[in-house]
């Protein structure tokens, strides 16, 4: 390999240019749909109060772009978790809490109003992504530079997540495995495949 060809891959980890890299949102509905992935960051959602989207954009990022650094990384964290705070997560709250319900009212009308839920709260969920991919390009576009790889995010994204009031459940007294061993099992299918 040529200097000039290791120049081009360690500027976005692949070697290809950021207009050539996946778009979020169709290579994270491949990656949730690998076998075993969809478990794994469901227990990091519920297990932690860990964002899936947040996960995987670590992995996605972290492989595709030059490193962030820690201060773009921070408030790419905030600026999502605002979204998912007042949108995703409540509408994620109101199709959990429909599902088995026993309620004086059609079970069809019911069924139906929790699928028009999931479907805004998906809606939801990728404009987070749409928000966090382009943050990124626009970072990488930057040459933004400090942190590296995957596991950098994702430990950045702990950090940010322990300092929430909500952090005690990424503690190292949460019930379960650990985040950082579910994200590497994560890595793992999602490398496999790739």
């Amino acid at each position: 390999m040529t200097e000039e060809e290791n120049t081009d891959r360690t500027a976005t980890g692949t070697g290809a240019q950021p207009a050539d890299i996946p778009g979020f949102w169709d290579w994270s509905m491949d990656a949730y749909g690998r076998p075993g992935a969809a478990e794994l960051l469901l227990r990091m959602q519920d297990d932690h109060d860990l964002d899936v989207n947040l996960v995987l954009w670590c992995l996605w990022a972290g492989h595709h772009f030059p490193p962030l650094d820690r201060k773009q990384a921070m408030s790419l964290f905030r600026q999502t978790g605002d979204w998912a705070a007042r949108v995703t997560i409540p509408l994620r709250g109101v199709r959990r809490w429909l599902k088995g319900r026993d309620l004086p009212a059609s079970t069809e009308a019911v069924n139906t109003l929790r699928n028009e839920v999931k479907a805004q709260e998906l809606a939801g969920e990728r404009i987070s992504q749409e928000m966090l991919e382009g943050m990124t390009r626009v970072a990488a576009g930057n040459g933004a530079a400090s942190a590296d790889g995957p596991e950098t995010l994702f430990r950045l994204y702990l950090d940010h997540a322990r300092s929430l009031e909500n952090g005690a459940e990424v503690s190292e007294d949460s019930p379960g495995e650990k985040p950082e061993a579910l994200f590497r099992q994560v890595t793992e299918i999602i490398a496999a495949e790739e």
